[in-house]
């Protein structure tokens, strides 16, 4: 697909890509652990996850927490905020909840998180 002129996330969340286990690491922009799929989920709390850097506008991402805590979820890049926020900052994902993701322009970043 992505020779199509889709982006390698979107690519991905259209071919309905597998859940991947990911372990938030970290406690900033630079040491949480980089997402490696559109897809991620955890069963372990504290530590941050991070958007991948070649994530672009109209890329989607779904995080999932399973863990008995919170994490964080990072931006891709530290001019790059979510929900009007500041940039850099990240967003806490509570025990037990989901975000959904879009990434609108490469510093506006949407977050719902359920």
């Amino acid at each position: 697909m992505m020779s199509t002129g889709f982006s390698a996330s979107a690519a991905g969340a259209i071919q309905g890509g597998a859940a991947v286990l990911t372990v938030p690491a970290g406690s900033n922009l630079a040491t949480a652990t980089v997402l490696q799929s559109a897809v991620a989920y955890s069963n372990v709390g504290g530590g941050g996850v991070a958007l991948p850097p070649w994530a672009e506008a109209g890329d989607q991402f779904m995080i999932a927490n399973h863990a008995g805590s919170s994490f964080n979820i990072y931006p891709p890049n530290a001019n790059a905020g979510f929900n009007g926020g500041s940039a850099g900052a990240a967003a806490v994902l509570a025990a037990g909840a989901c975000a959904f993701i879009r990434i609108m322009t490469p510093t506006i970043i949407s977050l719902i998180r359920g």
